[in-house]
């Protein structure tokens, strides 16, 4: 069996499972909290996994770029399986029982895909993951309690998890874009951290992708004036090409092509952003 297998199996039942939740609630707002909830994971797994080395993925869906398969395929387990079975408990507002029933779950495919060849344990334990898988799934409960009711001061404590909340969907937009670009071989860069250049290449992207979504959060949650909004894009191109000119950034396109490109995704992840801002702020009354 080809390696990739297992991963389009799991791939293909977490979009049939997040689009039974949506057809069961009708509620889009599920769609920005599956965006939340991947950026949490895409925090998470930089440290453990690009950083910490914990596990491997193995799906040899581009094999000939083993990091870039990996992080293909910790895309489609945890990027992928985590968000969209914290939306289910979320939705369905599942007791302890069910959702220890689901972590036991994920665990269980874990222990598969390290027996089927398709996943490495380096220092990682499943038992690890069973530890924060419990903790993440009641994070994500309170996380929307959080942006419903607030806590202790109720006010600020509502501002404060909107504005995070915008941070991450924002960072998960803005980190799949560059690892788009990066796999395309449109760019590629050089943190000077870990030999392997695609391995160092996540480790300043995922940095880049951070950046961007603090600006983008900063400004779309204290302004709705559509010129400073507009002023992030030749600010993203101004970082883009201090990055180019420090040697930390390799583009192998001509350059007015990869800008255009560039601005043209950056402007798209601004407008969803912008989107998501108005949803999360009207789904926590503050509107």
């Amino acid at each position: 069996m080809h390696h990739a297998v297992p991963y389009f199996i799991l791939s293909a039942a977490d979009l049939l499972l997040l689009l039974w939740v949506w057809l069961r609630t009708r509620q889009s707002f599920l769609f920005i909290l599956l965006l939340v909830y991947t950026g949490m994971v895409f925090t998470f797994e930089y440290v453990i996994m690009v950083l910490l080395g914990s596990y491997v993925y193995l799906p040899q869906v581009v094999p000939w770029r083993p990091y870039q398969d990996n992080v293909i395929g910790a895309t489609i387990s945890n990027v992928l399986t985590i968000p969209t079975l914290s939306v289910l408990i979320v939705m369905f507002r599942l007791r302890w029982l069910p959702v220890l029933g689901v972590t036991l779950a994920v665990c269980a495919v874990e222990w598969l895909f390290v027996r089927l060849g398709v996943y490495e344990l380096h220092w990682w334990r499943i038992a690890y993951t069973l530890a924060a898988l419990t903790f993440f799934f009641h994070l994500a409960k309170a996380w929307v309690d959080a942006i419903e009711r607030g806590f202790m001061d109720r006010e600020k404590s509502k501002r404060l998890i909107t504005f995070l909340s915008l941070l991450m969907a924002t960072f998960a937009l803005a980190a799949t874009m560059m690892f788009v670009f990066s796999l395309a071989g449109i760019r590629l860069f050089r943190a000077g951290v870990f030999p392997e250049p695609y391995h160092d290449d996540v480790v300043l992207a995922t940095i880049d992708a951070l950046t961007k979504a603090c600006i983008l959060a900063a400004v779309l949650y204290t302004t709705r004036r559509l010129l400073w909004r507009g002023l992030t894009l030749p600010l993203f191109a101004g970082l883009q090409l201090w990055l180019i000119h420090t040697d930390r950034l390799r583009i192998f396109l001509a350059l007015p092509v990869y800008f255009a490109l560039y601005l043209l995704c950056c402007l798209g992840v601004l407008a969803l952003a912008s989107r998501i801002d108005r949803r999360i702020q009207r789904y926590a009354g503050l509107d």
